[in-house]
């Protein structure tokens, strides 16, 4: 079963949207302001898990149905409460090297 982020990432990117769009279409339907990008990104990489609230206004705008949502929600819960890694993040991924210090001026 496939978990919720990349449900979400998937569901967004078929409807051609953005996560801003995403975030201001979930806020238009709601009422509620308080969906940013940066939330929809936290859901999309499993930083964050939304709760019932929000799985259903997903569920109306991304059109997939809430059941299969709660169920991805679930999956994603009992990922991180088994030990299961987040998917990496890109800066996790890059090399890391000690910074360079200079050579002391000789004199």
């Amino acid at each position: 079963m496939e978990s919720l982020g990349p449900m979400l990432a998937r569901a967004r990117t078929l409807h051609g949207w953005s996560q801003l769009r995403v975030a201001e279409l979930l806020c238009a339907a709601s009422g509620t302001a308080t969906v940013t990008r940066h939330e929809v990104s936290r859901w999309e990489r499993e930083e964050r898990v939304p709760s019932g609230w929000w799985l259903g206004w997903l569920s109306l705008v991304l059109e997939v149905p809430v059941g299969k949502l709660a169920a991805a929600a679930g999956q994603t819960r009992r990922g991180r409460l088994a030990g299961v890694a987040r998917p990496a993040r890109a800066w996790d991924r890059l090399d890391r090297k000690e910074p360079s210090v200079p050579a002391a001026a000789e004199g």
